[in-house]
């Protein structure tokens, strides 16, 4: 029996424990007192509740593989999660696993119904576990104390989970919205989108709004505080990713080759993206104060202006891009279909850097401490840093 003891104090403040945890068979893991409060976090998908992708700092390239952990199966959607000195990865075998940010090594497990398909999310010591099979479909997990709190029961959740002061949204694959108390479990309030549908789009916090895609294209924003439907929208083509936000905007990905930005206030469209090949699905975006970026099968990294949509630069690959791309300071890192990690210039759109993988890339990035987290198939976490930072070998 193993359990996933990290830390975390109230309102997202995390406690260094890098050292600290040990394994002891069926006693599981042993903490002892945190050392160090953290400066910096990623405990959601995207980094916030925007989604953005964006880490405003820098990471020269060339890069180096500073560890390589195995995780024992393969990565669906989610993202991995950086909890001060700690990587959370979620596979599709319902594990997710604890790992030293500083050497790889593996710090404790623990198993959540059949596949974890969608992230979880951390707050205040407890961690929420979207599963996508099983009895119970989600999880409250207290990481101080390592073990769970509540469960609950219904629909497999295969998107991710959008955590607020004061609840939690879950959407199931059959479009039940349900926002979850957050020390109870308690159903506060829910809403069903309509008809048998899919939600696989994490949901988003945009203007105060909680914002929901299925994928027949119809999007719903929610008053979170009781459930009421501000405004919907159907698109004219399916949303099967994850989407971001803004101050004021919206930015969807399709299928058929279209990206919008929607008013967050009323979902109106302010611009959309129509490629002339249909059969193009677009990767979940990134988004910064000044480019919204977005891959597709395609193989091309498109770069727009948020305010109007206008193609700022693109970048041409060799093969499909279905990861979302990671904006930093400098460079937007991206993961192929092709098995490869490439650094593009922020500013044009070149090609500075290429790393061949082990396998495909489909999961999102984490860049956290000059450390850039990348997930590749078939079951391998990678720790990259900058070449002369580089501490440790990297391991099987």
């Amino acid at each position: 029996m193993t359990h996933l003891l990290p830390f975390l104090g109230p309102r997202l403040w995390l406690f260094g424990l890098a050292g600290l945890l040990l394994l002891t068979g069926c006693r599981g893991l042993q903490v002892s007192p945190p050392l160090s409060a953290a400066q910096e976090t990623w405990v959601t998908e995207g980094g916030s509740p925007l989604r953005q992708h964006t880490a405003p700092a820098t990471l020269s390239v060339p890069l180096e593989e500073a560890w390589t952990y195995n995780a024992g199966a393969g990565f669906g959607a989610p993202s991995p999660l950086v909890v001060d000195d700690l990587v959370l990865a979620a596979t599709r075998k319902g594990e997710i696993h604890a790992i030293d940010l500083e050497s790889g090594e593996r710090k404790g497990f623990e198993t959540f119904g059949e596949t974890v398909e969608g992230t979880p999310v951390i707050g205040n010591g407890v961690m929420y576990v979207p599963v996508g099979w099983g009895k119970r479909t989600l999880y409250a997990y207290d990481l101080l104390r390592g073990r769970s709190t509540w469960k609950a029961r219904g629909a497999a959740v295969e998107a991710g989970l959008l955590l607020l002061d004061d609840g939690l949204i879950a959407v199931d694959v059959d479009g039940l919205v349900r926002k979850y108390g957050l020390s109870s479990g308690d159903v506060l309030w829910e809403y069903e989108l309509g008809g048998k549908t899919l939600v696989r789009a994490t949901p988003v916090l945009v203007n105060g709004s909680v914002v929901v895609a299925d994928t027949d294209g119809r999007i719903a924003a929610f008053n979170p505080a009781d459930g009421t439907v501000r405004w919907t929208r159907e698109l004219p083509a399916p949303v099967f990713t994850s989407f971001a936000g803004d101050e004021d905007q919206v930015y969807v990905s399709t299928t058929r080759g279209q990206f919008f930005a929607l008013s967050a206030e009323s979902g109106v469209t302010r611009w959309r993206m129509a490629l002339p090949d249909t059969t193009v699905r677009l990767s979940a975006p990134a988004v910064s104060e000044d480019l919204v970026v977005v891959g597709g099968t395609d193989g091309v990294l498109r770069a727009l202006r948020p305010s109007d949509g206008q193609e700022v630069w693109s970048y041409q690959d060799e093969d499909a891009i279905t990861a979302p791309p990671l904006i930093t300071q400098h460079h937007v890192f991206v993961g192929t279909m092709g098995k490869r990690l490439v650094a593009v210039g922020r500013d044009d759109g070149t090609a500075q850097w290429t790393h061949e993988l082990r396998g495909r890339m489909k999961s999102p990035m984490v860049l956290h401490r000059g450390r850039l987290i990348v997930q590749a198939e078939p079951r391998h976490v990678i720790c990259f840093t900058a070449q002369e930072e580089s501490p440790y070998a990297s391991t099987p």
